[in-house]
């Protein structure tokens, strides 16, 4: 029963509406404006920017790589040649960076994007953070969904984030198709389809869609594995 509780408190930590970002955990280091604008990023530590519409949280490393955490993925950049700053690139995304505070985000067929620290991480990165092994993200309504599967748990959220529900001893499909759970003697069944996604609200393409089946309704998403 405690454990049941502590996740209970996680999901609550996890649950966001839409795209909006909450307080980080409190064992996470954020580093923001704070940090003297002089100095690089520290290596270690997740910085967080916001980039536009995009919440990016990076994690610089002492070996010329930086790992981006963004909404629909995580990739890792190697640093290049750059006149001034830190500039990372993998051949699609580019993240320039000049002193702690100051970023630029470039990604493939879009113009590049200034960024600003963010004080908190995205929910993507603290859902990563917190063990969940899958996220996805529905809109009309608002609504997302995150498994642990090593607690075999499902937090769903709905209604924009004025509904939980938690369900347990959830059932994980075979070659990672779905996974199943049982609400009030009705099934709960989230479906994985490696189609790719595009976000209606933002545009963002996900590696994977979703559907959610739950009170004779379907509900779509676009998600991805975190872990």
């Amino acid at each position: 029963m405690k454990q049941f509780w502590l996740v209970i408190t996680v999901a609550f930590l996890v649950a966001c509406t839409g795209q909006q970002a909450q307080n980080p955990p409190t064992e996470v280091e954020v580093t923001g404006s704070a940090q003297d604008t002089n100095s690089g990023p520290l290596a270690g530590e997740w910085h967080s920017f916001q980039c536009g519409d995009v919440a990016v949280d990076a994690a610089f490393e002492t070996d010329g790589q930086v790992s981006l955490s963004l909404p629909w993925g995580r990739v890792e950049l190697y640093e290049v040649p750059a006149a001034s700053g830190a500039r990372f690139d993998d051949g699609d995304i580019e993240f320039w960076t000049r002193g702690s505070d100051q970023a630029r985000l470039t990604t493939a067929g879009t113009e590049s994007i200034d960024c600003s620290p963010r004080d908190s991480l995205s929910p993507w990165t603290r859902a990563m953070l917190q063990g969940v092994d899958f996220r996805a993200v529905g809109n009309e309504p608002g609504w997302h969904v995150e498994v642990i599967e090593e607690e075999m748990l499902m937090i769903l959220t709905r209604d924009h984030g004025a509904l939980h529900q938690v369900f347990e001893d959830i059932e994980v499909l075979a070659d990672q198709a779905g996974y199943r759970a049982e609400s009030g003697g009705k099934d709960v069944v989230v479906t994985l389809d490696s189609a790719p996604c595009q976000d209606t609200n933002v545009g963002w393409t996900f590696p994977l869609t979703v559907s959610l089946g739950i009170n004779g309704q379907t509900l779509q998403a676009c998600g991805r594995f975190l872990r």
